[in-house]
């Protein structure tokens, strides 16, 4: 039985026909394991709280862990979420960037929304991005 894609959905981040399990989509058809499911209720009283925005629970641990300063990490809520955010603060209104073709989609985009001109380079016929010409 094959999957069904909303079409603007395809459009957007699929190429061509879908298989049943798509890891390019982070999807796992199979559910979640009887130990995450058993954790996700033992936790859902808790699951209405906002959570700290600013993460210091976790940064406190991974500073404890690596033994850092906790403002020496940056997290946000995914890749996404981070790559917004540093086109965020290191782009403005005009700024130039150059992103080889074939590469992730969230970087054109995250600079388009900065204001930033995007450039886009080919890639090689190995899909290397050829820093000479960068």
């Amino acid at each position: 039985m094959k999957k069904q894609i909303n079409n603007g959905f395809n459009r957007l981040y699929a190429f061509g026909d879908k298989s049943l399990i798509d890891l390019s989509l982070s999807e796992n058809p199979l559910g979640c394991s009887k130990l995450v499911k058993k954790r996700l209720r033992s936790i859902i009283p808790k699951l209405n709280d906002y959570p700290d925005p600013r993460k210091t629970r976790l940064k406190k641990a991974l500073a404890e862990k690596f033994s850092l300063k906790a403002d020496s990490f940056f997290i946000g809520n995914g890749s996404e979420s981070i790559i917004i955010d540093l086109a965020r603060v290191f782009l403005a209104q005009g700024d130039g960037v150059i992103i080889p073709k074939l590469t992730f989609p969230m970087f054109k985009i995250a600079s388009e929304l900065t204001g930033a001109v995007v450039v886009e380079s080919e890639m090689t016929d190995d899909l290397e991005i050829p820093l000479d010409s960068i």
